[in-house]
């Protein structure tokens, strides 16, 4: 019985440690992404399919940048103590997935799947989808 709490009690302490380790990496990530202005503008169909494509290139083209990418939103939710704006490229195999700190909470709240957004970001290629790390809101979110 020992055994038991003890597993669960690590297991607790992991889940909290990798949620900590999430929003430690969004926050610094969006100071870096804030300080700077985007080096590349885009939209989500284009960034999608540049990573379809070949995803070499695709990282040469826009992996470590800084993006504007502009789109519209296919669902908002939580992963790993983030919160995730995924956008929608026309091909639901490939996706673009924008990481938030939980200090933008309110102003996700506020968006739903089929809203047109902007989103500022750096690009951190691609491992299922398109992941875009830091991500702040570009202009007014209505």
């Amino acid at each position: 019985m020992k055994r038991m709490w003890m597993a669960a009690l690590v297991i607790v302490a992991l889940g909290l440690f990798v949620g900590f380790a999430g929003c430690t990496k969004q926050n610094d990530m969006e100071s870096e992404v804030k300080g700077k202005d985007a080096d590349m503008t885009t939209d989500a169909s284009t960034l999608a399919r540049a990573y379809a494509t070949n995803a070499v290139v695709g990282d040469g083209t826009y992996g470590e940048k800084i993006l504007e990418v502009t789109g519209t939103v296919e669902k908002v939710f939580s992963s790993a103590g983030n919160r995730v704006v995924e956008l929608t490229t026309g091909n639901p195999s490939l996706l673009i997935d924008c990481y938030f700190s939980e200090a933008h909470k309110a102003e996700l709240d506020k968006v739903s799947a089929g809203d047109e957004v902007t989103i500022k970001g750096k690009c951190m290629g691609m491992t299922k989808y398109v992941d875009l790390q830091g991500c702040i809101f570009v202009g007014p979110q209505e």
